[in-house]
């Protein structure tokens, strides 16, 4: 049959609109589509190459659902008489929904509309036949939704996001669509952990941090290009480096392999959200930012180079001069360094606390030091004791491993009793349980459980580790002072930062409030100068033995310091663990 025979009435042809579309799944198809649908038009169609359409559509979107704007402009078009035939390549461009299908129904049945396809024309004759392409069009979709959301809940099931892998992690290819886990992308993952560490240890701002990453690690994403301020603040406020992730508006437990803690993600929510910015390193000096003015107004420290004249020793800056401004003499070759410490004014501009120099204020901490130096016989014994009481201490454990685990057990009930009661016939109208309390109540649930979970987990930890954290300590007491006058600025920072809390200067004094393990050494080695027989190992040694370890007069009693301190690992020292048993 030729399709023209349609289109003359009296030797007139019908104005004709064209429709073309293409969903969006593929950017790089959608154009070449419908260039191909063009062109067929002008090959099978032939009135399409003598009279131009009253409208060419062209739309780049799913037909799943009502709402197109082009769509609607042409059933507008065509209700308006405009035009009686749509030119299309198939029924199912037009619409693959119930509602847009019977528009084109109606159209065809009330306004005498016609529809041309490369291969079939409806009239108003092939209404049946219209009503059953787009019930099979309307079914494809359907079933395609219900198969992808089939294969998502399996993926929900079995803990694996059905979503794009944030960096530091990469979507498994290897395996089948459907059955595709997240796994660790070898490359970054221990640098974005280390990005987490310097923002939890508020040292550094989070430019700062992106900027560390970028040039002296060399972090790059995938495609090549560094990661941008947005990427990063987005990268610190996702909940899937916890092991979890956010997927639906619900909070679900993954199976990849978590990079954080809860309570590490917490905190740096925390430090994030402090007016947007956590404490910053101003001073690359070993003490700033650690030790407050008594007027609440951070100290902060600066460096000057001097050198003296040799004629009149008058002292100037080095690094504005090369001969001395009162003489005219040639200035030394000698440059002497000097590190000062003040208060920065910041909270009182009135404060009158005096500065202090740098050496002096390492000479208090260095005499505080002092007082935690042990020898390596009180750390023997002490040893001994504590093995001695672990049993006691694994019997608490085993007791708070029992309630946390009925813990999690309540915890997943309270999950099972909420998914019965929502899923249940009663609420299938949602009177008992919405929606939106569904999922609050949900997420609530988990994160309970998780934060269980890591208890439980931080308790094994404990219980395997408690004795040799104890050992780290000791090890801590007795070398501080060699590591403290031989370490770096950050080394320095960091046992200074392993002794307490509540660094005050006033009047050129320096106080702390010592952590309770530190304070404990203190107690002890102040008590065996005093009383150098108070503490002896069980089993006797010689007595001259003893007499040389426990007397005060032993040079290490006195503050001497280790000569040759082992070198200061931070991964393994006390400075990166808890620094006492807990229970």
């Amino acid at each position: 049959m030729n399709n023209d025979s349609y289109y003359l009435a009296g030797n007139k042809l019908e104005l004709y609109v064209k429709y073309k579309r293409k969903s969006q799944e593929d950017k790089n198809k959608q154009v070449a589509s419908i260039s191909s649908q063009e062109r067929t038009f002008h090959e099978t169609i032939s009135f399409t190459n003598t009279q131009e359409p009253v409208a060419d559509y062209e739309e780049e979107q799913s037909a799943k659902a009502p709402g197109r704007p082009k769509f609607n402009e042409m059933c507008q078009l065509l209700e308006q008489g405009k035009a009686k035939i749509i030119v299309c390549w198939a029924l199912n461009r037009l619409a693959r929904n119930p509602v847009d299908g019977g528009r084109i129904i109606w159209l065809v049945q009330n306004f005498g509309v016609k529809i041309v396809t490369p291969t079939q024309t409806y009239g108003i004759d092939d209404i049946l036949l219209m009503y059953v392409e787009f019930g099979m069009s309307n079914k494809f979709i359907t079933d395609l939704q219900k198969a992808t959301k089939r294969g998502m809940d399996e993926k929900i099931l079995a803990g694996h996001a059905p979503i794009l892998a944030p960096i530091g992690y990469l979507n498994n290819t290897a395996k089948p669509q459907g059955l595709r886990d997240i796994i660790i992308d070898k490359r970054r993952f221990n640098l974005i952990r280390k990005m987490w560490d310097l923002l939890l240890d508020m040292q550094y701002s989070p430019p700062k941090i992106l900027e560390i990453a970028t040039n002296e690690w060399g972090l790059r994403r995938r495609n090549g290009r560094p990661l941008s301020d947005s990427q990063m603040y987005a990268m610190f406020g996702n909940i899937f480096y916890t092991g979890m992730y956010k997927y639906r508006g619900e909070i679900l437990q993954g199976a990849h392999k978590q990079m954080i803690t809860l309570e590490e993600f917490d905190k740096a929510q925390i430090i994030l959200g402090r007016k947007g910015k956590p404490r910053v390193r101003a001073h690359e000096f070993p003490l700033t930012n650690l030790i407050k003015c008594m007027c609440a107004s951070s100290i902060t420290g600066t460096e000057r180079f001097r050198k003296t004249c040799t004629n009149c020793h008058k002292r100037f800056n080095a690094q504005n001069y090369d001969k001395c401004p009162k003489c005219g003499t040639i200035a030394p070759q000698k440059v002497t360094h000097l590190i000062h410490y003040n208060c920065d004014k910041y909270l009182n501009p009135k404060c009158t606390q005096s500065g202090i120099s740098g050496n002096d204020l390492e000479r208090q901490i260095d005499e505080l030091l002092t007082t935690l130096t042990i020898p390596q016989e009180f750390i023997d014994w002490t040893m001994d004791i504590l093995r001695k009481d672990r049993q006691d201490d694994i019997n608490v454990r085993a007791d708070m491993l029992k309630n946390l685990k009925f813990a999690i057990s309540a915890a997943s009930r309270r999950l099972d009793n909420l998914s019965k009661k929502y899923f249940s016939e009663a609420n299938k109208d949602g009177e008992i349980l919405s929606d939106d309390e569904y999922i609050k109540l949900k997420n609530q649930y988990i994160l309970e459980r998780k934060q269980i979970e890591e208890k439980i987990k931080a308790l094994g930890d404990t219980q395997d580790e408690w004795l040799d954290n104890s050992e780290k300590l000791f090890n801590f007491a007795k070398q501080a002072r060699g590591w403290f006058e031989k370490g770096s600025a950050d080394e320095k920072r960091a046992i200074v930062s392993a002794l307490g809390i509540n660094f005050v200067l006033k009047d050129k004094k320096l106080s702390v409030d010592l952590l309770k393990p530190i304070e404990k050494i203190q107690e002890a080695k102040a008590i065996m100068v005093q009383q150098p027989n108070t503490f002896e190992p069980e089993e006797k040694t010689a007595k001259s033995t003893q007499t040389t370890t426990f007397d005060p007069s032993n040079p290490i009693w006195g503050g001497q310091r280790e000569s040759n301190p082992q070198p200061l690992d931070p991964q393994s020292s006390a400075l990166t663990i808890e620094l006492w048993p807990p229970y």
